[in-house]
């Protein structure tokens, strides 16, 4: 509440006045006008650029940039002469890193067709390159472009945060392979390639989801906008005519799809996604659960809810031959392909063995009892060893050969999903309550969990990488569906690269072998194909993950770097963010109850936290390292969300059905009031004479508070499908109230009638929103992220970046604009750093 009160600084507006774009640049020379000792340059080639500004930086060993040289591109009559700058490489220190940033100018190949436009088009953004000064020196004539952008933007965290000469080129390179691909047919991907690169030829080396929005990239940049200053389109196509679509597999070389229905298969032609062409439907007695392809694809094995395995020959892929109908009760298969062996959970207390060496008569080899009930398995590489999920919690471990029981691995919950990587040195598993955990099994008798993740709804799918060392991860959210990407080269510390968001609700999924293309079926909603090439998120510099959910976080006003989370089940966290990049709790507390909200008396040495049915609790913050809970008096029960006066001495709450009023020093109720609906936010005036509370399916209540003994509701506004969050403008005129897939703007100088002014429609719902004075909003939106809107012209509102994250709840913005620290639900903590590509 203490923002409502705090003038914004100047310093938050010019930095996201930043991302919204700067101005071209003035005159250049012409091709002729480069001499002799000029014909080592490079081309500025967003298409030809010419009139732009070109400033050359040598970066120095503690990562400042060192200004060296400005330099204006070339103007002309074709594009051969249109965009040369002066290179300066005989006076770059080859073992030095360089900066070439190229801004405004005029683009003469807008569109990178290898022709000159009729007339150019003005750019208002940046392009950049960061590279050796060997590179260039052995590379004539390279070119700074929208490849060398994209690179930029991945690496400019490391480059401002964590610079370190000695390692920075391994991560320069990373950036680039994942990036382009090889260009100049050397069998390698690296710098040469990057420096080579040419738009109007080489579109199709890039990463395939750079390539698909390659003419829009182009356009943001013209437009003064960074690349990831907004998400990328991941849409390639969708499929659906009939039935509910559940399970999954994919012929990648001969691009054929195989999709289990509630009654069925369909065989499905994927070799051209924009028009994807069903070629077989197969009736089957039940649900097909799961499909298994053999590693020399000549076979299909298929679970059949209630019925069985069913083998089909692939010698057709497109006209799969049923052969056999393995009559037996299944919950789970595993095939071991290379050593001829199905493994069967029965979801009772046995695992069945069957040689499959001929699939017209697969013959049992052994029944393993497995000690539990079992549904899930996963089977080591040499199928030596089980780990069967067991009904309830726990999985076991089985020594096949022994047949017997050999250890177990303790769970809180039931665990709904395992895998093991190719090496079988690790089992990835998901439990129920919303937990991802890696165990090390290198001692399968002995395994032990190396780390824990909340993922943000119920995980459907579990995808291991192992070239990369990645983890994608299908889950099931409150808005549909999330895919995730998590680096898991530390498995003690993964890290989330990014995610990618879907309306509908998932059932399975399958990546293509280059891991590009996720084929994803949603029930009666079909099938829906994604591009998943290179999910990065990198404006997010630093995360924070813990075993609960964040709703509310607060910025110190004593300490600028320490923050305060409301986590859920989690508590109340202290966290310490000195290291943007790597967040570290400092201390927590956890109270009975769910923490959902954060207050701070005006000290700073009291926290009121709101505990959900629990109430509000109070905890002594006056030294952070050592947080104490002073329990008060259990009759203020109930607290969706707790704000405090400006002057610290009453409280509001707010609750299903009620709002109160309390006095904060004896926690005695000073008024309440019985409202309709759930509430969920409260915000005050600034004169701290209303209060204004989101309630859910009730939307919008006002509530004179004056008088908190006599609480008076003056005005409402209903119109709402469900509203979470909302914030008052500093004229106290306006407020902006969140509802589903839309933000409301609302007229309230009169408070007894408060009428629509303008709705803004949103991707997501969102959670929450925050005003920085009259000139943008931040709102939190859900499986969007954080999404900035320019608010300075209420008829004409735009968003001028929207920063993915997976679940965002609440934010928070640092006075001078540098971070944005999301409450980011299940996912924990996310750092941004809005001013990144700046």
């Amino acid at each position: 509440m203490f923002s409502k009160i705090f003038v914004l600084t100047i310093s938050i507006t010019i930095g996201l006045l930043s991302l919204i774009g700067c101005s071209g640049g003035g005159g250049g020379k012409t091709s002729s006008e480069i001499n002799e000792k000029e014909k080592h340059y490079g081309i500025a080639q967003l298409g030809y650029l010419s009139e732009a500004k070109v400033e050359i930086y040598e970066i120095k060993n503690d990562g400042t940039l060192s200004l060296k040289w400005t330099e204006t591109t070339t103007s002309g009559s074709s594009l051969e002469e249109i965009g040369r700058f002066y290179s300066h490489a005989d006076e770059l220190n080859p073992g030095s890193f360089y900066l070439y940033k190229i801004s405004g100018g005029y683009d003469w190949d807008s569109n990178d067709d290898g022709s000159i436009d009729p007339s150019p088009t003005e750019n208002k953004g940046i392009i950049r390159l960061v590279v050796k000064g060997y590179d260039i020196k052995n590379h004539n004539n390279f070119r700074v472009t929208l490849a060398s952008e994209i690179v930029y933007e991945k690496i400019a965290k490391f480059l401002k945060y964590s610079y370190s000469p000695t390692s920075f080129y391994s991560i320069l390179l990373e950036a680039v392979k994942s990036t382009i691909s090889d260009i100049n047919g050397d069998g390698t991907v690296n710098m040469l390639d990057l420096l080579a690169f040419n738009p109007s030829l080489h579109k199709n080396s890039l990463v395939s989801v750079y390539k698909n929005n390659f003419g829009s990239i182009v356009e943001r940049v013209h437009n003064g906008e960074a690349v990831f200053q907004r998400t990328l389109n991941r849409d390639l196509a969708e499929y659906y005519d009939s039935g509910s679509y559940i399970s999954v597999e994919i012929l990648d070389d001969k691009k054929i799809l195989y999709i289990g229905t509630d009654s069925g298969m369909k065989v499905l032609n994927i070799s051209n996604l924009n028009n994807i062409t069903q070629l077989k439907s197969l009736n089957l007695p039940n649900r097909l659960e799961k499909i298994i392809i053999t590693k020399d694809e000549q076979f299909l094995y298929g679970l059949v809810r209630n019925t069985g395995v069913y083998i089909f020959n692939l010698n057709n892929p497109s006209d799969p031959n049923f052969i056999k109908d393995m009559s037996v009760t299944a919950e789970d298969i595993i095939l071991k392909s290379d050593i001829n062996t199905l493994f069967i959970a029965n979801g009772a207390d046995s695992v069945f063995v069957y040689n499959v060496t001929d699939p017209q008569n697969p013959s049992l080899i052994k029944t393993i009892n497995i000690g539990c009930r079992s549904y899930k398995i996963a089977i080591t590489g040499d199928g030596k060893y089980i780990f069967s999920a067991c009904v309830g919690s726990g999985i076991n471990i089985i020594d096949v050969s022994a047949n017997q029981v050999i250890g177990t691995i303790q769970t809180q919950n039931r665990v709904i999903n395992l895998i093991i990587d190719s090496t079988n040195q690790f089992l990835i598993s998901y439990e129920s309550n919303n937990l991802f955990k890696i165990y090390s099994i290198s001692d399968p008798s002995n395994a032990s969990m190396e780390v824990f993740l909340k993922t943000p709804g119920w995980v459907k799918k579990i995808i291991y990488n192992n070239e990369k060392k990645e983890i994608f991860l299908l889950t099931n959210t409150d808005e549909g569906s999330l895919i995730q990407v998590i680096d898991i080269t530390d498995t003690k510390n993964p890290q989330i690269k990014g995610s990618t968001s879907f309306k509908s609700k998932p059932f399975d999924m399958i990546i293509d072998k280059k891991y590009h293309t996720a084929f994803v079926t949603f029930g009666n909603k079909g099938l829906g194909v994604f591009d998943i090439s290179d999910v990065i998120s990198p404006y997010i510099i630093g995360q924070l993950n813990f075993d609960g959910t964040a709703f509310d976080i607060l910025l110190s006003r004593r300490n600028n770097n320490v923050i305060y989370v409301a986590g859920g089940l989690a508590g109340f966290l202290i966290i310490d963010v000195s290291n943007p990049l790597e967040p570290k709790l400092i201390s927590g507390i956890k109270p009975s109850g769910f923490s959902k909200s954060i207050s701070l008396s005006p000290d700073e040495t009291l926290a009121y936290l709101g505990q959900d049915s629990e109430g509000v609790h109070l905890i002594d913050i006056s030294d952070i390292n050592n947080p104490k809970e002073l329990t008060p008096p259990s009759i203020i029960r109930n607290a969706d969300k707790v704000v405090l006066s400006y002057d610290g001495s009453a409280g509001y709450i707010v609750s299903s059905g009620i709002f109160k009023v309390f006095n904060t020093s004896t926690f005695s109720i000073l008024g309440q009031v019985n409202l309709s609906g759930s509430g969920k936010d409260i915000e005050l005036t600034s004169d701290g004479k209303y209060a204004l509370t989101a309630y859910g399916t009730e939307g919008l209540y006002i509530i004179d508070i004056k008088d908190p003994s006599n609480l008076q509701i003056i005005g409402s506004y209903k119109d709402v499908v469900y509203s979470y969050g909302l914030d008052v403008s500093i004229d106290n005129n306006k407020v902006f109230l969140t509802d589903v897939n839309k933000i409301k703007i609302l007229d309230i100088s009169q408070k007894s009638n408060p009428n629509l002014i303008k709705e803004i429609p949103t991707e997501y719902t969102p959670y929450d929103i925050l005003l920085l004075g009259d000139l943008f909003a931040l709102v939190s939106e859900s499986s969007a992220g954080i999404r900035i809107l320019n608010i300075s012209d209420i008829n004409n509102i735009k968003t001028t970046s929207l920063f993915k994250t997976d679940s965002a709840r609440k934010a928070v913005i640092t006075q001078n604009g540098e971070f944005i620290y999301v409450a980011d639900g299940n996912s924990g903590l996310k750092i941004i750093d809005p001013q990144l590509f700046k």
